[in-house]
């Protein structure tokens, strides 16, 4: 019964929270209607050359994403499989609320290959920590190059200062708060359990984080040459931290694929970068279409593929 009355209140806060989400996505799009309604001058003025660089750079991400798994599965798995697969998935996690489908996609893969269903967990637990992992490495080689460039007249955003004050206000309300307190516990027992079953791979868990990186490093490329594809030029620091900004707005709008929440995370980051509102959105839109929207139907393409082949 408690079981029961504890599913119905999740269930409510998600309608609350899709509901909140929704009126704000609207709000958002109201507030930068004028914004949004220019920023199209400059997507059309976009230069193709670019915008393939764009498409390529994000490929590299999904051969690198795919790459992750080959190096954490506990069983040996192709890397071809593991390849189609990470493809495949452009199609099903669009389609499943989440991104659900492209953790089934995987893990079946890993099924086929032989991985248990306990050990088809501990490899997607692995490979969220490692590609976690990758861009917090990416994101603190980024401020710390633009520490040293602090003496050749280079500042950095006022906003990014205020990080760290954020995260101490999250993590006095996570310690405060029972409940998030023992979630927050859990899963961070989880991690260290997850990563203390790869003990006798540590070159493997290694190679991962490797990938993991050039994984994240091949969505900030994308986003560069999107930027440069409308004059948009962003630093090394500008890149790495609007796309982990983005990514957390997209993971906290609880709408499919983060729709609206990605690309006004996106877009506000590079503002606080110098870049004009009506570039910023436009660099987003696009931004979001090459790494987002384009590769559905390539993605639904592959799949069909790979259920013909029995690669899912």
């Amino acid at each position: 019964m408690a079981e029961q009355n504890n599913k119905k209140s999740t269930n409510n806060w998600r309608t609350i929270a899709t509901v909140l989400a929704s009126v704000l996505a609207v709000g958002f799009i109201f507030w930068q209607r004028n914004s949004i309604a220019k920023s199209f001058d400059f997507i059309k003025q976009a230069s193709p050359e670019w915008l393939l660089l764009a498409v390529a750079f994000h490929a590299l991400s999904v051969v690198s994403a795919a790459a992750v798994y080959w190096q954490i599965s506990l069983r040996k798995t192709k890397y071809y499989n593991l390849l189609v697969c990470q493809a495949a998935s452009l199609f099903t996690s669009r389609v499943t609320p989440a991104g659900v489908g492209g953790l089934a996609t995987m893990g079946r893969v890993l099924q086929n290959s032989g991985h248990k269903a306990a050990e088809i967990g501990l490899v997607l637990s692995a490979n969220a920590i490692v590609t976690f992992l990758g861009n917090v490495a990416l994101t603190l080689f980024a401020l710390l190059i633009s520490g040293r460039s602090l003496a050749e007249g280079f500042k950095i955003p006022k906003f990014i200062f205020l990080i760290p004050f954020f995260v101490i206000i999250v993590a006095i309300i996570v310690y405060t708060v029972k409940s998030l307190r023992t979630k927050v516990t859990k899963l961070i027992k989880d991690m260290i359990s997850t990563l203390g079953e790869y003990k006798t791979k540590k070159k493997n868990l290694f190679y991962g984080f490797c990938f993991g990186v050039l994984t994240t490093f091949g969505y900030m490329l994308a986003l560069w040459a999107a930027g440069n594809s409308m004059g948009v030029h962003l630093s090394f620091i500008a890149t790495i931290v609007t796309i982990s900004l983005g990514t957390l707005g997209a993971s906290a709008t609880p709408l499919p694929g983060g729709v609206v929440g990605a690309e006004a995370a996106l877009a506000l980051t590079m503002t606080q970068f110098g870049v004009p509102t009506e570039q910023a959105l436009a660099v987003a839109f696009v931004y979001r279409f090459i790494t987002y929207w384009l590769p559905i139907l390539p993605g639904y393409i592959i799949t069909q593929y790979a259920l013909r082949r029995k690669i899912l």
